[in-house]
C-alpha cells in the first residue's frame, strides 16, 4: 500500500509590516481629507446656487412692486428705513404716520396690492440682543434669511433669533439676512462701478462678510 506525502508547510507567514500600516493609514487618512474637501465645495455651490433661485424670487416680487405702485420700495412715496436687510414691505402694505402709503385702487389698477411673497416664508428676525427675555417686537425685523448655514456666534449682539409660532427662538444655525442695497458699488462689476451704482439684493456669502470676495449679488437696477 503506498501512501503519498503531505506537502511541506511553510511556516512563515506572510503579512504587512508596520511601516507599510502607517503607509497605508496615511493614504486613506490622504484621501478622506480630500474627499472633505470636495464634499465642502460641493455644498457650497450648492448653497449658492439655492440663494441664486432665492434671489431670483425676491427680485421677481420686488418687480411686481415696482409694477403696481410705480416706485421701487423704499423710493417715491414710499418711506425708506434704515435697515436694508428689512423686507416688510414685500409682506405688509407700507405704512407712514399710521396710514397706509398708496393702497390699491380698483378703479385705476394702481398702488400696493400684496403680499408678493408667501407669508410663510418670512422671519421676524432679531439681532439686538439673544437675550429672548428682553426681545420685543421693537427690536425686530422682517427679513428673509439666505441658506447658507452659519454657526451663530456667541456675542449677545450676534446671535439671531426668529419668531416661530408666537414664539421666539435662537437659531443655532442661521442664514445671513439678504440686503437690499439701493446705491451699490462694487469694482468687479462693470454695471456697479465707474461712477455709476446699481439697486440689488445682496447676499454676503458663506463666510457672512460683506465685500469678502464671495458676495452674490443680483442686480435690480443700474442707477441712471
Amino acid at each position: 500500500m503506498s501512501t503519498s506525502s503531505l506537502p511541506k508547510q511553510n511556516n512563515k507567514q506572510k503579512g504587512f509590516t508596520l511601516i507599510e500600516l502607517l503607509v497605508v493609514v496615511s493614504l486613506l487618512a490622504t484621501m478622506a481629507g480630500i474627499a472633505a474637501v470636495a464634499m465642502d465645495g460641493y455644498e457650497q455651490q450648492a448653497e449658492a446656487q439655492l440663494v441664486a433661485v432665492e434671489m431670483k424670487r425676491i427680485a421677481s416680487a420686488v418687480y411686481r412692486f415696482k409694477e403696481d405702485t410705480g416706485y421701487f420700495p423704499k423710493e417715491g412715496v414710499f418711506p425708506g428705513s434704515t435697515n436694508n436687510h428689512d423686507l416688510s414691505w414685500l409682506f405688509d402694505s407700507p405704512v407712514s404716520g399710521g396710514v397706509a402709503v398708496l393702497p390699491w385702487n380698483i378703479n385705476t389698477g394702481r398702488g400696493w396690492h400684496g403680499p408678493y411673497l408667501e407669508m410663510g416664508s418670512h422671519e421676524r428676525i432679531s439681532k439686538t440682543d439673544c437675550d429672548l427675555g428682553i426681545v420685543s417686537a421693537a427690536d425686530t425685523f422682517v427679513g428673509l434669511s439666505d441658506t447658507f448655514e452659519r454657526e451663530t456666534e456667541s456675542s449677545p449682539t450676534e446671535c439671531m433669533v426668529v419668531l416661530s409660532e408666537g414664539d421666539f427662538v435662537p437659531r443655532k444655525f442661521a442664514g445671513k439676512p439678504y440686503e437690499y442695497v439701493k446705491n451699490y458699488t462694487n469694482a468687479d462689476i462693470p454695471e456697479c462701478t465707474g461712477g455709476k451704482d446699481c439697486l440689488v439684493l445682496l447676499s454676503y456669502g458663506k463666510d457672512s462678510s460683506r465685500g469678502s470676495g464671495d458676495d452674490i449679488v443680483h442686480i435690480l437696477r443700474v442707477n441712471p
